[in-house]
């Protein structure tokens, strides 16, 4: 079954697409700035992180606008389509943001690489694109101490994973009785 998460398309434009232009627009007018003033390094060097962040936006599709999961591959799509089998992935780490992103970097067996930064927050169903990154990521790297502790997270797709008592996700919540407003101390 295939999932599609997509980006909130009004946010992708400002915080992408936007983003990329005004770089674009800042990378030619430095670049000027330069030319008639060569002693002004500054400049140079504010043109060389707005072509880096051209570079990362345009060329190497680092913030995708899509990503669609399914059982044998996931897609980054944003200027173009990534697409990763996941069963000749070797790499697939998801670093955590405080800001509600991933940085997740993602390498195959054929030597095609690719880092993407995930705003899980503009995504539909976040909770579920979640899951699914770290059910990828599980699959890859079953030891890493990220998991270790728990064996029973993320072994199943969450999109066939349906729970209708907050009892069934964990034994913990048997005897309580979750609607009094008592209090731990």
């Amino acid at each position: 079954m295939q999932r599609v998460y997509e980006f909130d398309p009004k946010r992708y434009q400002f915080k992408v697409v936007y983003t990329g232009y005004f770089l674009i627009l800042i990378a030619v007018v430095l670049t000027g700035l330069f030319i008639m003033n060569t002693s002004q390094l500054l400049y140079l060097f504010g043109a060389v992180v707005a072509v880096y962040g051209i570079i990362n936006t345009f060329f190497l599709k680092s913030n995708p606008g899509t990503i669609r999961i399914d059982d044998n591959m996931i897609r980054f799509i944003s200027f173009g389509e990534v697409v990763y089998e996941l069963e000749d992935l070797t790499r697939f780490q998801i670093k955590e943001f405080a800001n509600a992103q991933f940085y997740i970097r993602v390498e195959d067996n054929s030597g095609q690489k690719g880092r993407y930064w995930v705003s899980y927050y503009y995504f539909s169903d976040q909770k579920e694109l979640i899951d699914e990154l770290y059910l990828i990521e599980k699959k890859i790297h079953p030891i890493s101490l990220k998991f270790r502790g728990r064996e029973n997270m993320f072994n199943v797709r969450p999109c066939y994973q349906v729970v209708s008592d907050e009892n069934e996700i964990d034994p913990f919540f048997k005897d309580v009785d979750c609607k009094s407003d008592a209090k731990l101390v």
